[in-house]
């Protein structure tokens, strides 16, 4: 046991990203990104459609079919509700 090897995930564990930011159609940037690779890698997302940091009506349809999946009012933006979501699904 070392405390280098007890900190660093095994090597086929993602790192798990903390959705921390309210999202909505128009935000852009690396969070939205996560946002749509982990919709992507959960179903909801449409796996032809590039991962693009742009939250347009792709991305708000696949966050609206996430909350209703999840039993969250399908508002199409990201809030509390949904962030904890996205993070436990991770």
């Amino acid at each position: 046991w070392s405390p280098a090897t007890a900190q660093n995930p095994p090597p086929n564990a993602s790192p798990k990203y903390l959705f921390t930011s309210l999202l909505s159609q128009g935000s852009s940037g690396d969070e939205v990104k996560e946002l749509q690779k982990l919709l992507k890698k959960l179903g909801f997302f449409p796996a032809d459609v590039d991962v693009t940091g742009l939250y347009g009506p792709t991305t708000v349809k696949a966050v609206t079919d996430f909350q209703k999946a999840k039993g969250i009012d399908p508002l199409g933006f990201v809030g509390a509700n949904t962030r904890s979501a996205l993070n436990a699904a991770q």
